[in-house]
């Protein structure tokens, strides 16, 4: 997508009066906002020449459409956008979902507009500055690579699983790029955090640690082991590239392993 005169927003939402005070709170702050009721047309707004966005708010329980398979119709088409998933679930299983799908964010009815402004700003900020900013060793890889034993292809954003293929989210491939281009030495929260999401992006942010749980769920789940990717308690993370020696054990490792289980 090309540079727009000002930051527009697709409001994908079926509650009227709310699409209505969200389209006008944003015009308000200078942006532009084109409404959808429904899913329906979506996929064809983005596919016409010369039209983009630069954020996606889209609400999962549409009269026709489950949020989530549009926004999967939308990878399938390629086409990205940074997206804000917005629900009155509370869920937990669908925030995961959602994020590990590529979402950016995720919102829960009710919300105050100050919220909504704040996490659109910051969404915004964060893949603004990381399309301006590429992170190294990722925008530009083409070549397929190894992570904990398992082959990434990355033209496909595609994990290839014992069991077979899997299509990851830009943030989770882009956290695995990173640290695989990265190995073998210890890198600090900040360093990966600006190095994935950008370095305008705020290095206290706990995103960088739901990712990191969000990777090794998803390796465990399909059996496979996340050992070489090992938290370095107070630093960051430390990834083992393939057929290198093992860092010795640190102080502390397995308590940090396990407290991160319980942070969602």
């Amino acid at each position: 997508m090309g540079l727009l005169a000002k930051p527009k927003v697709v409001i994908v939402e079926d509650d009227a009066p709310l699409a209505r005070v969200v389209k006008q709170q944003l015009e308000l702050i200078g942006m532009s906002a084109v409404v959808f009721s429904q899913g329906g047309g979506v996929v064809e707004f983005f596919q016409q020449p010369k039209v983009g966005a630069h954020l996606l708010l889209l609400d999962l329980n549409l009269p026709d459409s489950n949020g989530l398979l549009l926004f999967k119709r939308l990878q399938e088409q390629r086409i990205a956008v940074p997206t804000i998933f917005v629900t009155g679930e509370t869920d937990e299983r669908t925030k995961v979902q959602s994020l590990d799908m590529g979402g950016d964010d995720y919102l829960t009815k009710p919300f105050s507009l100050a919220e909504l402004l704040s996490r659109v700003n910051a969404v915004l900020r964060r893949t603004t500055s990381a399309s301006e900013d590429a992170p190294s060793g990722v925008s530009f890889l083409e070549d397929e690579f190894f992570f904990c034993s398992v082959r990434v292809i990355p033209g496909e954003m595609e994990l290839q699983f014992p069991d077979g293929p899997m299509c990851v989210g830009k943030r989770i491939f882009g956290l695995i790029a990173y640290l695989s281009h990265n190995s073998n030495v210890v890198l600090p929260r900040s360093q990966l955090i600006r190095g994935v999401w950008g370095r305008f992006a705020n290095p206290r942010g706990r995103s960088l640690d739901q990712y990191i749980m969000h990777v090794r769920r998803l390796f465990q789940q399909q059996g496979c082991s996340t050992d070489q990717l090992r938290t370095v308690h107070g630093v960051g993370y430390y990834y083992q590239s393939e057929g290198t020696q093992a860092l010795p054990p640190r102080p502390n490792e397995d308590l940090e392993h396990r407290s991160e289980g319980t942070q969602l």
